[in-house]
């Protein structure tokens, strides 16, 4: 995580909170990693293109929806992505058109999680297959040669 931070700082993220390790003896002990967000991130930088697992995150402007929806697309990752709109038909919408596995909004990652099947797209995750691993199945077979054959 700490490597990602440095690389958008090189790549000239605009730091505007967090980004330099916790003060606190107790918290440098550890792995603890202060909330960081970068502004003004563009589509060439690393952080744009990467899924961070860590609490990073990017602000990209954009001008129009469309713009917005093929941003959030462009990436070969596709676990999550978030919508925050006070129009909620305009996120509906938006968030129809995101290609992802998880798609939040006016949230981000709220417990309905837990109970979802949230698998990644593209490069993500453990990928659509994965849907499988939260489906039960059963299979029914009926022995029709015993002498009990249903009318025809």
């Amino acid at each position: 995580v700490w490597n990602y931070i440095d690389i958008a700082k090189k790549e000239g993220g605009r730091l505007i909170a967090g980004g330099e390790p916790y003060q606190d003896a107790e918290l440098q002990k550890g792995n603890y990693v202060p909330p960081t967000i970068f502004a003004d991130v563009t589509p060439d930088m690393t952080i744009f293109n990467e899924e961070i697992f860590g609490p990073v995150g990017s602000v990209t402007p954009f001008d129009t929806e469309e713009e917005a929806i093929a941003l959030a697309n462009m990436t070969k990752y596709g676990l999550a992505g978030g919508v925050f709109s006070k129009d909620i038909k305009r996120a509906h919408r938006v968030a129809q058109k995101m290609k992802g596995g998880q798609i939040y909004v006016n949230s981000y990652f709220s417990s309905a999680i837990l109970d979802s099947p949230g698998t990644g797209w593209k490069q993500s995750g453990i990928g659509v297959a994965g849907i499988h691993k939260y489906m039960i199945s059963k299979t029914v077979f009926v022995d029709l040669n015993d002498g009990n054959q249903p009318p025809v």
